[in-house]
């Protein structure tokens, strides 16, 4: 029998309406934050990069390339039904022409694959290249994988030495259906109403971020972010 696929989480995308004004927040919590970088569909982000995954903060820049469908117009649809909060959870791909394969129903269209300057923190840009599964998810919560064909164009020296020392997203909890998690635990692989994802545990509840180590939580953009110091209660 073939060996159970483990997923772990790429990336969260955190949508928001100011994306100067979430990324300075983040920044006052003690984390890099990844100077803008523009999509070729109509949004731009800044991210928090950690040790194996990142927060994407994401915002609607450009409304005139919206497309119809797919991953930047449920960032704007997010936007304007339910506010800033946590749009989408990506799992990471090994191999996204298998993954397409193997997730059947679940997978919509073709593997979508794009490109995009990396701007850097130090030295000249990288162009980031992606390929991506979009899942037929329900409209309370994005969810595709991601493939990085370029990922020195996020994961650096540079993006992962936060002043707080954050290395990992520690817990993520999703003001969604128990439907949308249930469809997430079997993208993982899992069966549980609480889907643990690498380091991460996912849940029900209020939207928000904790990462690994003692961060003072606020509130950014709808979403509580915030983090507890390993071992303790």
């Amino acid at each position: 029998m073939p060996e159970p696929v483990v997923r772990t989480i790429d990336h969260v995308v955190h949508a928001v309406d100011d994306l100067e004004a979430a990324a300075g927040a983040y920044r006052d919590l003690g984390f890099v934050v990844t100077p803008r970088a523009d999509h070729p569909f109509g949004t731009s982000n800044r991210l928090v990069v950690l040790s194996d995954s990142y927060v994407e903060i994401v915002a609607v820049t450009a409304p005139e390339h919206l497309p119809a469908t797919g991953f930047a117009a449920r960032v704007a649809a997010h936007l304007s039904v339910r506010g800033p909060g946590v749009s989408h959870v990506v799992l990471s791909s090994r191999n996204p022409d298998v993954d397409l394969a193997s997730l059947g129903d679940l997978a919509t269209g073709e593997v979508f694959s794009f490109s995009r300057p990396a701007p850097q923190l130090e030295g000249p840009a990288i162009t980031a290249a992606f390929d991506c599964v979009l899942i037929d998810a329900p409209a309370d919560l994005g969810m595709f994988l991601c493939h990085h064909r370029v990922p020195q164009a996020v994961w650096n020296r540079t993006t992962t030495n936060h002043p707080n020392r954050a290395t990992a997203i520690s817990g993520l909890d999703l003001p969604v259906e128990p439907d949308s998690l249930r469809i997430l635990a079997k993208l993982a692989g899992t069966a549980s109403n609480s889907v643990r994802l690498g380091p991460t545990t996912v849940g029900v509840g209020p939207a928000a971020i904790r990462f690994d180590v003692a961060v003072d939580a606020t509130l950014i953009a709808g979403v509580s972010v915030g983090g507890i110091a390993t071992g303790t209660p």
